[in-house]
């Protein structure tokens, strides 16, 4: 039997019962329909699966808030298929296992309630049907 292996498998946080994902707008409220996001600004969102980290970090263990942990793969966010700028990627801070990507939204994003968000680590990418909200 032959099992393949990647370096990461990023996966999105999402919003149960939902396919919102788990994203911050620049003045930190949640995303959502009633609260979207404009194009060019700055969203934060938590995924988990980013692979090796640099400093390492042992399975469960909470991460520091200094020096960060930041994935070795290289990191890439797209909204509805542009490529994002990635700003930030590390671990969020006293937090186990989960991933904190800052990232802006181009302004060549479409609009709507559900714009696809696909982060990729490493050349996999997360899981589809997340979307965003953006105006």
């Amino acid at each position: 039997m032959t099992i393949p292996l990647a370096g990461a498998r990023p996966g999105v946080f999402q919003i149960p019962r939902g396919s919102g994902g788990v994203f911050y707008n620049p003045d930190g409220a949640l995303n959502w329909p009633g609260s979207p996001i404009d194009r060019g600004q700055v969203l934060t969102l938590y995924a988990t699966g980013q692979g090796v980290l640099d400093p390492p970090q042992s399975t469960g263990e909470l991460a520091p808030a200094s020096p960060f942990s930041i994935p070795r793969l290289p990191v890439s966010v797209s909204f509805g298929g542009q490529p994002g700028r990635v700003l930030e990627s590390a671990m969020a801070p006293d937090a186990a296992g989960v991933l904190m990507v800052r990232a802006e939204v181009p302004a060549d994003t479409p609009t709507g309630n559900a714009v696809p968000v696909v982060l990729t680590i490493g050349g996999v990418s997360s899981q589809p049907g997340v979307t965003l909200a953006v105006r």
